[in-house]
């Protein structure tokens, strides 16, 4: 394999955000000896258009074997 691309054209997806990316952090543990931080949100992405009609797509995935 040589490699691969996507290319997106306009109106290609959509995003939707139910909840918003942020840092939550643990409680210390372990008399302090451990500590955690974690990012965490709710997302969803989805293809608005799924045709693969001449002229008609809008997500074009690109590879090639070797």
């Amino acid at each position: 394999m040589l490699g691969e691309s996507i290319f997106f054209g306009q109106d290609s997806v959509a995003m939707a955000e139910v909840l918003t990316p942020e840092l939550r952090a643990a409680m210390p543990a372990d008399f302090g000896r451990s500590k955690a931080v974690a990012w965490y949100g709710i997302l969803e992405f989805g293809m608005i258009w799924d045709t693969a009609n001449a002229g008609e797509a809008r997500v074009v995935h690109v590879t090639s074997d070797a």
